[in-house]
């Protein structure tokens, strides 16, 4: 039978790339993730560093994103787990599109 399992939520961050009118307008990249994938730093007037489980950057690709995140969700859930993907962020940031 299933036994109790207690996975720990993890938080992923994904940076998108910037958009046709930033870039048109010249605007800077304000984000710097770290070596291993796991922090950022807000670049800008004040320096501010957040650590995560995993952080996609701009660069990255729908299936890093799966991979980070969804991916062992989904495995556990197949194994007859309950499992919850939770999105959140500004609108117009991207959400729907990372779904």
């Amino acid at each position: 039978g299933n036994e109790d399992v207690t996975r720990e939520i993890s938080v992923v961050l994904r940076i998108r790339p910037l958009n046709s009118k930033e870039i048109r307008e010249r605007s800077d990249v304000c984000t710097n993730v770290s070596a291993d994938g796991k922090a950022v730093d807000l670049v800008g007037s004040e320096r501010m560093h957040f650590d995560f489980d995993a952080v996609v950057g701009p660069e990255g690709k729908q299936e890093d994103v799966y991979n980070a995140s969804a991916k062992p969700v989904v495995d556990d859930f197949l194994e007859g787990f309950n499992g919850t993907i939770f999105c959140y962020g500004q609108t117009g940031s991207g959400k729907t599109y990372t779904m």
